[in-house]
């Protein structure tokens, strides 16, 4: 019996651990619009043009700690679902975003966010603003896209916190994939789940799927989930289930000329390219600038071989294929392994 009691203790423990596994770990503070907060378009000083009136917005958004150090504190910005109400039309604002906290003398804060709006996504930032002392309890920012200046969009941020589950929806960068993850463990029935990557639905999944991933797409890119409730499905006036947003930041590839070896912003008609890239891998010539841009072939090698020179001086002078792109403008490829500083053809990047 004592035996018996001793597993069975085991056991409910290793059950609790399991459940607790099923849970995202991290500290989740939901902080819902008050009322003042407003969403407004159009021009400000010193541009001469007709502004709207403040539009009321409601929603809520969450924070999660991201970095604490002795001067800051960082949270990521998520599950942002906002309801802009202009009249008789109203739409949603879903995104993500950053928000910093703290100071050396004086507490500052700063709220950055990537925002679908109206099926675009826009970069928001509210500068470095004072403020944010009782951030655990209260926001209050105003961020634009352009620092209030001429045309502009502008939100005006006025958030309180929330008593609210978080919603589970997590967003990470696997390799060169981009994974949206979710816990799916709602009341409500669902049909299906649609997921969306800056506002545009990119796929409709079973309704007991947890997890959408990608090839990671270069940039920061919203994603976000929405549970297609029953009712609504077959018609019925409703609305979906929301299970958040998050974004996902993939670096860019190099930027180049692909076949521009030399770096001097020409391929077509040219040997140059080749010889620079034979003088390079066979006589201790000078290092190219770019070498994913003398890959000309495409196939992920340059260094020590004959077969990019040759797909050059096929391509320039013998009718062959032209190398692909980024060609025949300077362009951003797939990271590789191959090398690329900035060439002095694709200025600024």
């Amino acid at each position: 019996m004592k035996q018996l009691r001793i597993f069975s203790l085991l056991l409910m423990t290793l059950l609790l651990l399991r459940a607790a596994d099923a849970k995202h770990p991290e500290v989740y503070l939901r902080y819902e619009l008050k009322e003042g907060s407003t969403y407004t378009v159009g021009c400000y000083d010193p541009c001469e043009c007709a502004i709207s009136l403040p539009v009321p917005i409601t929603g809520f958004f969450e924070l999660r700690p991201l970095e604490s150090n002795p001067l800051f504190d960082v949270f990521e910005v998520s599950s942002i679902l906002w309801t802009v109400s202009p009249g008789a039309r109203s739409f949603e604002v879903r995104g993500c975003g950053a928000y910093t906290v703290g100071g050396e003398v004086a507490i500052m804060q700063r709220l950055e966010l990537d925002l679908v709006v109206e099926g675009s996504v826009m970069h928001f930032d509210s500068g470095w603003q004072a403020g944010g002392v009782d951030h655990g309890e209260a926001l209050d920012l105003t961020v634009s896209m352009n620092g209030m200046v001429c045309f502009d969009r502008v939100f005006e941020v006025h958030a309180k916190r929330a008593a609210a589950d978080h919603m589970d929806f997590v967003c990470l960068l696997e390799g060169k994939e981009a994974v949206a993850r979710w816990i799916n463990e709602r009341a409500e029935p669902i049909v299906r789940i649609d997921v969306s990557r800056d506002g545009e639905v990119v796929a409709k999944l079973d309704p007991g799927a947890v997890e959408y991933r990608e090839e990671a797409k270069p940039g920061t890119h919203v994603y976000s989930g929405v549970g297609v409730v029953a009712a609504v499905g077959a018609g019925v006036p409703g609305r979906d289930l929301f299970l958040g947003s998050c974004c996902v930041e993939a670096p860019a590839g190099p930027h180049f000329l692909r076949g521009d070896c030399d770096g001097d912003g020409e391929v077509t008609g040219r040997v140059t390219d080749a010889v620079f890239l034979l003088r390079y891998n066979f006589q201790g010539g000078a290092e190219p600038p770019c070498l994913s841009a003398c890959d000309a072939n495409g196939d992920g090698g340059a260094a020590g071989q004959v077969s990019d020179a040759v797909y050059l001086l096929n391509f320039n002078f013998l009718g062959g294929p032209p190398p692909p792109a980024p060609f025949p403008q300077c362009g951003e490829a797939e990271a590789s392994d191959l090398s690329c500083k900035t060439p002095p053809n694709c200025p600024g990047r």
